[in-house]
């Protein structure tokens, strides 16, 4: 499989929305925090414009570059409907901040299809210095 920045975008920006954190009071006043996370299944529901696998596949990338956290049920590790998603992490939302906008991420894959590699490390790498240019107004539009 390839990857599809689209989905990759579009996965970390669901999850930006549907991870939260819950906090509960005890009848002492004590404070909980919850992580919410969410299943795969559920995020390939929430991203209808994208296929099951796309979805799965940029997970599991995501997942490898420790963009996300991803908790597998005891003994069901080749059962991607069993995963949940936990967290982004900080490199994550450093990543999704340099993809977020439509026209930076449109530059990423004009220059990475120019350069022939489209590999996270590079699309991550990259993504800073297409935010750094148009930054300093060295792309318009």
């Amino acid at each position: 499989m390839k990857y599809n920045l689209d989905c990759i975008r579009a996965v970390l920006m669901a999850l930006e929305t549907c991870l939260t954190i819950t906090k509960t009071e005890d009848e002492d006043g004590t404070w909980h925090f919850e992580h919410n996370e969410i299943w795969l299944q559920k995020l390939c529901e929430a991203l209808p414009n994208h296929n099951f696998a796309d979805v799965v596949y940029s997970v599991e990338k995501l997942e490898e570059a420790e963009f996300i956290t991803v908790v597998c049920e005891e003994g069901v590790e080749d059962y991607p409907e069993f995963h949940r998603i936990t967290s982004i992490t900080y490199e994550g939302h450093e990543f999704l901040e340099n993809i977020r906008e439509p026209k930076t991420l449109d530059i990423l894959k004009e220059r990475a299809a120019k350069a022939g590699s489209v590999a996270l490390s590079f699309i991550g790498a990259l993504s800073h210095a297409v935010c750094l240019d148009i930054a300093l107004g060295k792309i318009v539009g």
